[in-house]
């Protein structure tokens, strides 16, 4: 099991809306889980919540989600995460071996 932060929108009852942020650079929403943009770091996701508030409104935040390691390596790792095609997000560990 691989824990990443991904960035959530919540309903006004507090909720999930299954609405999460796609794209760090424009800010895209997508309701695939599997194809959020995974952060590694907490503070990161919280950065990143607050431009989902200000850009699309409505209560982002950063939220902890588990992933099965056996579902989420279809990809080979290029052992540098920038390089990395899975529209799934990069499953590269964080140092090379």
């Amino acid at each position: 099991m691989t824990y990443v932060w991904l960035v959530e929108e919540f309903g006004p009852e507090g909720n999930s809306t299954g609405r999460y942020m796609l794209d760090m650079g424009s800010l895209a929403i997508t309701c695939d889980v599997y194809a959020a943009r995974r952060l590694r770091r907490q503070m990161s996701a919280g950065f990143r919540a607050l431009d989902m508030k200000e850009k699309h409104g409505g209560d982002w935040r950063a939220v902890e989600h588990g992933f099965d390691d056996s579902k989420t390596q279809e990809f080979e790792c290029l052992g540098e995460p920038r390089l990395c095609d899975n529209p799934r997000g990069c499953a590269c560990p964080e140092a090379k071996p």
